[in-house]
């Protein structure tokens, strides 16, 4: 018994282990003591019922359940376990064997119901021989016998349901042949068959008829038939064909598994390790984050059987699995990590849920370390909106999770598509994160749809560029980012591009000032632009930032 995993217990329970292991036979020995009116009676439980199990557990049975019983209660669950009380100990001298074939499809939906699982059900669930019960006890009697263990004292008592004792497949070898895809001869396959301890006799005409040996539950078909003598035939015999209705067709991914694929690709080329996360997460999520409860993030699908506390729902967003990530690298001593999980997320339609769940790609970005800051996870999100062709705005942030002043919203032909910044100090904490934490959110599928028209080549000017500076001074509370984004939307004549190359605060400029020294590149695809066509754009974007952020001009 041990030579194949199983432990020894008595010789009684070794005796019906070594039985269920050499023929196939489950079997039970119950202590006849604890049967009540020392008999054995096979039914369905009743609703309701308790029996607590040899392995110590406390199991509610249901009606559609079958049992072995005594004469007052249930002493074993059919197929799947005894009773605690009613197994063999030191003190037991009367034994009752039972050997019997439960409907494999009971024993199956019972063990799973009941959460139970033993070698019994196991061989229960994949079908026993008619003609080993009564084998399997005799065994176990002569073995009882040899090893000196007892004394039989009665005979045999056989409760036997009727049977089909002739099961039966008709096949004809073309339906073999059309199975298969190969030719078969009449007499190997016979010959294959019979090895098997399948017979074949003629039917009349083209038809022959298999004759099912009881322990092959498996076969029920013809589909079987072609099985059992292609596995013995070989499969070699078969040659590789296309399907004889279909046409070559070429195979490729859609546009979002590619638009996903160039995501992953330039963050993978920024030095960041994918990661994936389950998506079940806790529903304390929405309370950490400090996100309102009414809004879209903060209602998420709750799971009806979730596998802990800690996976209650499905995440309406990725940044709850990345801090958890993060943290988890922080507590185990590394030092720095920059990490991306690209992911689906999941909002319901409503609550209660009727409906399927809508699904969205997102795809995030997580990062600690001590040369991590805001303007590093910055470069690594504008290169990948560079590789998916798109031209994105950042403006202030007013997302509670980041951190006041480090926190941007992405916004990409006028829709925001996401966020990226430190996570507040505070939130991190709730996480057990005492580092400073960066992070990044992108909705892939509206990014997708903003690209959707798809992007056309813009031929570079052949004429001379030119570039001016300008520096200003607005209030220390004006984000650069806004005076940028209201430049390229006045679509100035011939601006070719617009940064922020410096920001300046200090006594120079005043308490409360700052100084934004910004960089403007001019080209015309049709000729050389002049000093006062470039001095007149310049004056148009000065007015511009006069006008709506109360820039002067840095003296």
């Amino acid at each position: 018994l041990r030579s194949v995993g199983i432990r020894p217990i008595n010789n009684i329970v070794d005796i019906t282990n070594y039985v269920l292991i050499e023929i196939g036979q489950p079997m039970h020995a119950f202590d006849r003591t604890f049967l009540a009116g020392g008999r054995i009676i096979v039914r369905r439980a009743d609703a309701g019922e308790h029996i607590v199990t040899l392995d110590g557990k406390d199991n509610t049975l249901t009606s559609d359940m079958l049992t072995i019983r005594d004469g007052e209660k249930p002493v074993a669950v059919a197929g799947v376990m005894g009773g605690e009380n009613s197994g063999i100990n030191d003190a037991t001298n009367e034994i009752i064997f039972e050997s019997a074939r439960f409907a494999r499809d009971s024993v199956r939906r019972t063990s799973r119901a009941l959460g139970l699982r033993s070698d019994s059900s196991a061989r229960y669930e994949k079908g026993v021989d008619f003609s080993a019960q009564e084998y399997g006890l005799k065994r176990a009697l002569t073995l009882i016998a040899e090893t000196g263990s007892g004394v039989i004292a009665s005979g045999l008592i056989d409760e036997c349901v009727p049977r089909e004792t002739d099961r039966t497949v008709d096949f004809t070898v073309k339906a073999i042949e059309d199975i298969l895809g190969c030719k078969v001869s009449l007499p190997r396959l016979k010959a294959i068959l019979s090895r098997l301890g399948i017979a074949v006799s003629h039917a009349g005409g083209r038809v022959y008829t298999a004759h099912i040996p009881d322990a092959r539950e498996d076969i029920a078909c013809v589909n079987d038939i072609a099985e059992e003598f292609i596995r013995v035939y070989g499969y070699s015999h078969i040659e590789p064909t296309l399907f004889g209705y279909s046409s070559l067709t070429k195979g490729g991914k859609t546009p979002f598994i590619k638009f996903r694929d160039d995501a992953k690709s330039s963050l993978r080329a920024s030095g960041l390790s994918e990661i994936i996360t389950y998506s079940f997460i806790s529903p304390s999520y929405a309370e950490k984050l400090g996100l309102d409860k009414d809004s879209r993030e903060a209602r998420p699908v709750p799971i009806l059987n979730p596998l802990g506390e800690n996976m209650g729902v499905m995440r309406t967003m990725l940044l709850p699995s990345m801090i958890e990530t993060l943290s988890y690298n922080l507590a185990r001593g590394n030092k720095q990590a920059a990490l991306f999980e690209a992911a689906r997320v999941y909002f319901p339609k409503s609550l209660p849920l009727d409906d399927y769940a809508v699904e969205d790609d997102h795809i995030s970005v997580g990062m600690y370390g001590e040369d991590c800051d805001f303007f590093k996870l910055k470069g690594v999100v504008c290169a990948l909106l560079s590789a998916l062709h798109a031209e994105a705005e950042f403006s202030r942030s007013a997302l509670p999770f980041l951190h006041p002043g480090r926190g941007a919203d992405i916004t990409v032909s006028g829709k925001k598509i996401g966020w990226l910044g430190e996570i507040h100090p505070l939130v991190a904490a709730k996480y057990d994160a005492e580092e400073r934490l960066l992070a990044a959110e992108i909705d892939l599928v509206a990014l997708f749809e903003t690209e959707r028209g798809g992007y056309s080549f813009r031929p570079f000017s052949k004429y001379p560029s030119a570039e001016r500076d300008l520096a200003v001074v607005v209030d220390a509370s004006v984000p650069a980012g806004d005076m940028l984004n209201a430049v390229r939307r006045a679509k100035i004549n011939d601006l070719t591009s617009a940064d922020i190359f410096d920001v300046y605060r200090g006594a120079q400029v005043g308490e409360g000032k700052k100084s934004v020294a910004l960089t403007f590149g001019f080209a015309s695809p049709e000729r050389t632009l002049t000093d006062d066509e470039i001095a007149a754009a310049m004056k148009k974007i000065l007015s511009l930032l006069r006008r709506e952020f109360g820039a002067k001009i840095r003296q």
